[in-house]
């Protein structure tokens, strides 16, 4: 059945056709023509729908397929086969040997081999046996190229269904060839939207088999390109998909499933809404603090729901995944917080830890940064807030440093940890009591001065020394009142 010559055994052909080469195909090229003359090797169309169909090549021709002739082997044809049981086995010579369905051996060392050419299996049964060869000298297969070189042309398999065809023990599909399956739906079908935290449920109703797609599969130890239908198969339960983690989409079929592992990405983070920083005094929110006080910072991070862009500065510290601190600058002013049953932070620190930690001068204008340390579900963040923190005195005892508010003063002049410190007045001070002083220390006025507005003692010195700035002339005391002064030390 040379190039340019058609087969077609019928679907309602109930018997059997037995046919083996003599020095040419079982099925396809010739050796001889009939007229006599030398046939043409390249085998034309074949199409089989039924029946029982045995063919052999002779030599190292194909059963089905190319022959021998002269030194180069002949190519496959177009091979269609839609029922029936078809069992094809290439010729052979224990040395070279041509394909079950396919090309012819080469004669000698310098030639080539013939190329598979297409062969289509849509039902039926095809058994394929590669000839007698041994591979050093150059493989043949059950379908595709017989032994020597690689031959140009096409070598195309489209299977059905791999329960289709067999290969006996020994024979495998030539390593060249392009091959398509009809088959199920592979891993590399399955479709999964992009899936970022958000902090609720996802919504998974997108995720399905797309059989636009041609997935990869191994059949009979090559690589096919599968080609399948979404029909029948159904994603199974996936639970609660809303971390930020590693799940698996399955797919079932009857007794058959597919599945495919996908990730639901961390978010990024934002201080919106009810959720930006803010600062609160005994639970108002304010702005404005003194050096005595405690600030309570509230801020609630949320996901944006989008994958982030770009991560927030990495501050010093030791706040860990999940943990929120109050910084100024780089520099931690605050314990770590966990997050509260409302999903909001809450953290308290101290006024003047802010200014001694945060290195910052009061009476005047201060960030204060919230920053979140991001988890699996949200990338880091920071929010800011400003806050004035107000002081009239500076503390230094030694190596340590501390701010003092207006009502303050009493309690810090009557701490014995306060002991050898340096007082500095930051700013004037009008009171309405005296000023008991009660430890050893020094009070640098700094050029300002105490003035009680009520009473008649406006300081009252046991323990302290008093700097004052230098005078070029007599000038009011430092110390003031309003009706009489007194003054101890």
């Amino acid at each position: 059945m040379p190039v340019g010559a058609t087969l077609v055994i019928t679907k309602g052909s109930t018997g059997s056709l037995s046919v083996s080469g003599d020095s040419g195909a079982g099925i396809g090229g010739t050796y001889y023509a009939p007229t006599n003359e030398l046939g043409n090797p390249n085998c034309g169309t074949v199409v089989i729908d039924g029946g029982t169909v045995t063919a052999n090549g002779g030599g190292l021709s194909a059963g089905i397929g190319g022959a021998l002739v002269g030194s180069d082997g002949g190519n496959g044809g177009n091979i269609t086969i839609n029922g029936g049981n078809v069992t094809a086995t290439g010729g052979g010579d224990g040395n070279y040997g041509g394909a079950g369905i396919g090309g012819a051996g080469g004669g000698d060392r310098n030639s080539s081999s013939g190329c598979g050419g297409t062969l289509t299996i849509n039902g039926g049964h095809v058994t394929l046996t590669a000839g007698a060869h041994n591979s050093t000298y150059g493989s043949a297969y059950g379908f595709g190229k017989g032994s020597r070189s690689i031959p140009n042309g096409p070598c195309e398999l489209t299977l059905a269904d791999a329960s289709y065809l067999t290969l006996t023990d020994g024979t495998n599909l030539d390593p060249n060839g392009t091959y398509t399956i009809n088959g199920d739906p592979t891993e590399d079908m399955i479709v999964v939207p992009e899936l970022v935290y958000t902090g609720e449920i996802l919504d998974t109703s997108e995720i399905r088999i797309d059989d636009s797609k041609t997935g990869t599969a191994t059949y009979f130890g090559q690589t096919f390109q599968v080609k399948a239908s979404a029909d029948g198969w159904v994603l199974q339960d996936l639970g609660e998909v809303r971390e930020a983690k590693e799940y698996t989409a399955t797919f079932k079929k009857d007794d058959k499933e597919i599945s495919k592992k996908f990730t639901v990405a961390q978010s990024g983070t934002q201080f919106v809404g009810d959720g930006t920083v803010k600062t609160y005094k005994d639970g108002a929110e304010c702005s404005d603090f003194t050096a005595d006080d405690t600030i309570t910072v509230k801020a609630t991070p949320t996901a944006t729901g989008a994958a982030p862009t770009k991560a927030a500065a990495r501050l010093g510290g030791d706040p860990t995944a999940g943990q929120m601190a109050v910084f100024v600058g780089d520099t931690q002013v605050s314990a770590p917080a966990v997050k509260g049953a409302d999903d909001s932070y809450t953290i308290t620190v101290s006024a003047a830890d802010v200014l001694t930690l945060g290195g910052v001068e009061p009476n005047q204008a201060i960030t204060l940064t919230a920053k979140f340390v991001g988890n699996d579900n949200m990338a880091d963040a920071v929010g800011t807030v400003p806050v004035n923190i107000s002081a009239v005195a500076k503390v230094v005892n030694g190596s340590y440093t501390t701010y003092v508010g207006e009502s303050g003063l009493d309690a810090a002049f009557a701490d014995s940890g306060n002991s050898g410190a340096i007082f500095t007045l930051l700013k004037d001070v009008e009171r309405t009591t005296y000023l008991s002083i009660d430890i050893n220390c020094i009070l640098d006025l700094g050029g300002h001065t105490i003035t009680c507005t009520v009473g008649a003692v406006a300081t009252y010195c046991r323990k302290a020394r008093i700097i004052m700035p230098p005078q070029t002339k007599p000038s009011p005391s430092p110390w003031k009142r309003k009706t009489a002064v007194r003054w101890r030390h």
